[in-house]
């Protein structure tokens, strides 16, 4: 295994602002709480409770490095802070995480398949005083809103429309290594449509390179602001196409049903689900499940004789062990349900640790001298600087052969692209601006 590391020719630093403020007690009123909120699809927030009190706050986040929106619909490149407030609720409501939508390649067997194969270390390059014009299609008619594409090497020009609207979007590249950018077309596109079209221009006696193009659009099934209603003893999962309701533990959904509102033309239809208590009784019998199996290296909580149908629970891993199911990482944890079948809605996952590895290169009298085994040594706040304007190799080997499932890298300030790679046959390039959006997968 292979690591490059290129810091850029600028440093950004991390500022932190912490405030004291004195809470004033009111009299002649009992201490509020507010319960678990709501939560986005392919989304999270820390820490998780059973309840907040008041000023507690959490932080969501979006897994996969997707871009997330605030309620007022505005794209946040770091994670969202919300406050539980003294009348019990909370100060905002839930972000959303959203998906690039799928794109088609209008020309088959064209180049251009090379600028979203989800590597930025494979552009499409348009040499010397030419120009090339790349064509995509969206799955039906959408609104584009967001955008984020990536060039590398060259300097030259980006022309982005979508047709039949008269509207495009030019930016001016120049940079010598693979970098993305994020952009906001609301105020640009207002129509919809099917299409996509990137001119790439290079400048005189140059040339220029894409790397990398992602759309976010709206269509009729989208809604821009989560739910406004809330549900007692229970919490929502919240996309911008539907919402579905999970019932807390000990809690079912009285006629057991999932989807508790839908979107249609940017507003919420609410199908008026209620979470139920649990409970076994004597007239009826309620299909239970029981005890799961425990993954290898990990628990389950909370453990009982018996579950009842609405009853989740969570799998976490001991250590630093991480979770998988299948061969799919499913963070720090998992959660299922038992369902009206007697069984759980999913199998149980695994945990994993970390291969052992061994630093082939550089020399053990360089290791002792850069400090660079502080990237292996599981403290995530002992870090290697690299100078800006140079570059340093890593060389790993494994315990015998094996193949590679996942990686995990970690890094702190500065601007940089770090390169990994396994095999001849597989490498990938991160691009890494602190504090900004990182580009990394396309669909």
């Amino acid at each position: 295994m292979l690591i490059k590391y290129s810091p850029g020719f600028e440093t950004s630093s991390l500022s932190y602002l912490v405030v004291w403020a004195l809470l004033i007690p009111q009299f002649f009123c009992e201490p509020t709480i507010c319960p678990p909120p709501d939560f986005p699809l392919r989304g999270r927030y820390k820490p998780e409770k059973d309840e907040y009190e008041v000023r507690q706050s959490i932080t969501y986040f979006c897994i996969g490095k997707l871009p997330m929106h605030d309620e007022r619909n505005v794209w946040n490149p770091s994670n969202i802070a919300m406050t539980c407030e003294p009348n019990g609720k909370w100060s905002q409501r839930t972000p959303i995480c959203d998906v690039p939508t799928r794109l088609k390649y209008s020309i088959i067997d064209s180049k251009e398949s090379i600028a979203i194969d989800g590597k930025l270390s494979t552009c499409f390059q348009i040499g010397n005083d030419t120009e090339e014009i790349l064509q995509f299609s969206f799955d039906g008619e959408a609104v584009p809103y967001s955008m984020v594409f990536c060039f590398g090497e060259g300097r030259g020009m980006f022309n982005i429309s979508f047709p039949p609207n008269n509207q495009y979007f030019t930016y001016t590249a120049h940079i010598g290594n693979s970098r993305c950018i994020k952009y906001d077309t609301t105020d640009v596109f207002h129509s919809k449509s099917e299409n996509i079209s990137v001119k790439v221009s290079p400048s005189t006696n140059s040339f220029n390179s894409m790397c990398g193009f992602e759309v976010f659009a709206k269509n009729d099934k989208w809604c821009d602001y989560s739910p406004e209603k809330s549900t007692l003893n229970g919490q929502l999962e919240v996309g911008r196409s539907k919402t579905v309701l999970h019932c807390n533990e000990n809690f079912r959904e009285k006629e057991s049903r999932e989807i508790y509102a839908t979107c249609e033309n940017n507003k919420w239809s609410y199908q008026g689900l209620e979470c139920v208590e649990s409970k076994p009784q004597k007239d009826h019998n309620i299909s239970a499940c029981p005890p799961p199996n425990f993954p290898e290296g990990g628990k389950y909580e909370p453990e009982k004789a018996e579950y009842y149908e609405g009853q989740r629970i969570k799998y976490i891993c001991n250590g630093k062990s991480s979770m998988f199911f299948g061969d799919v990482s499913t963070g720090d944890y998992k959660k299922v349900t038992c369902t009206s079948s007697g069984k759980w809605s999913e199998g149980t996952p695994f945990c994993d640790s970390p291969a052992n590895m061994h630093l082939k290169y550089p020399s053990v009298s360089e290791i002792a001298q850069l400090k660079e085994s502080f990237l292996i040594d599981s403290d995530i706040n002992t870090c290697f600087p690299i100078p800006k304007g140079t570059k340093r190799f890593f060389e790993y080997s494994l315990e015998g052969q094996m193949v590679v499932n996942a990686i995990k890298v970690c890094w702190s300030q500065g601007r940089s692209t770090i390169t990994i790679k396994i095999s001849e046959s597989w490498d990938q390039t991160y691009v890494e601006d602190f504090g900004k959006y990182i580009f990394d997968s396309l669909q």
